[in-house]
């Protein structure tokens, strides 16, 4: 963070079975992420996200069942009034569970329009806007991250 003068950096990360298999995927983290692209997908994995709490202060995860954590960095990179920083390094191994709170991405859909309706405070047209290119982002663009690793 320091090199690139960054409040906001997050980085790739590796993807394993819940039962701790690798999967030999990986997620490849933008090199640069501005607010405006930041808004069309959740491109920071959490585990992997840092912010400068000296600069930016205390940011708090709002009280949303799901997606608070994307509310939580968009919040960081608009008042970092700076791209957060992508490193391509690997730094973290998610655990992908069949039953997680956010295994089933379509019943994710309702809480991605709350993040614009709710937690960013936008009108029910623009959220239903952002909410068509969410999808057009995930499926066109984000899904083209996940790439095959040669870790084991």
């Amino acid at each position: 963070m320091l090199a690139y003068n960054a409040n906001v950096s997050f980085s790739s990360y590796d993807l394993m079975t819940e039962n701790g298999k690798h999967l030999s995927k990986t997620v490849k983290a933008l090199p640069k992420l501005s607010y405006k692209k930041f808004l069309k997908c959740n491109y920071i994995g959490n585990l992997t996200g840092m912010y400068n709490a000296k600069t930016l202060g205390k940011i708090y995860a709002p009280n949303l069942r799901k997606c608070q954590d994307w509310l939580l960095w968009l919040s960081a990179v608009k008042k970092s009034n700076k791209p957060a920083i992508g490193l391509k390094e690997s730094l973290a191994i998610y655990r992908v569970r069949k039953n997680s709170i956010s295994a089933n991405k379509f019943n994710l859909l309702k809480y991605n329009y709350l993040v614009y309706r709710r937690g960013l405070g936008f009108s029910v047209l623009k959220s239903l806007y952002c909410l068509t290119l969410f999808l057009a982002e995930y499926f066109f663009v984000k899904s083209k991250q996940t790439v095959t690793s040669q870790k084991m």
